[in-house]
């Protein structure tokens, strides 16, 4: 580096500086992306599975332990779903946080051979019990998640034949 002339230095600097600014901007906006799929994610959550307790009273779960973190209810918040099974508030939010994102990845999205349409390759988001489907997924978060598919899939010319 001692042997570089003092204009590349500089140049390779102010280009590290604009990379790093670029790279910090282009991040914030997925963190502030990702924050606010989990804000609606949450007030769908608190459609069909409000808190038990908003009054103040203490609610145990139903069958004693939360079947998520497997411990009992100790005070916590207790959400319980439209299957009837109770859950721990944050181990419920957790779950269906950890389920939505497991939905919405464009790498699960597969070409259906029947229809021809872009399907989602994993399950709905469900009871951890029952499997009964929880609708969590705003129909914002479904529409970009396919067109991210469709642009993640035609964006590279190996891929294009796939969809046509």
């Amino acid at each position: 580096m001692a042997s570089m002339p003092f204009p590349i230095q500089a140049s390779m600097v102010v280009g590290g500086m604009v990379f790093l600014v670029v790279w910090r901007l282009g991040v914030r906006r997925a963190w502030r992306r990702e924050r606010e799929r989990e804000r609606r994610m949450l007030l769908h959550l608190d459609k069909f599975a409000p808190l038990l307790d908003e009054d103040g009273s203490e609610v145990e779960l139903a069958d004693g332990d939360c079947c998520i973190c497997l411990s009992g209810g100790g005070g916590k918040p207790v959400r319980k779903i439209l299957c009837g099974h109770s859950f721990h508030a944050r181990c419920l939010e957790r779950w269906v946080q950890y389920s939505v994102e497991r939905y919405l990845d464009i790498r699960s999205f597969v070409r259906s051979p029947p229809s021809g349409f872009l399907v989602p390759g994993s399950a709905w988001p469900s009871c951890p019990l029952c499997k009964k489907v929880l609708p969590v997924i705003d129909e914002a978060d479904i529409k970009e998640a396919v067109s991210a598919a469709i642009h993640f899939h035609s964006a590279y010319p190996t891929r294009i034949a796939l969809l046509h």
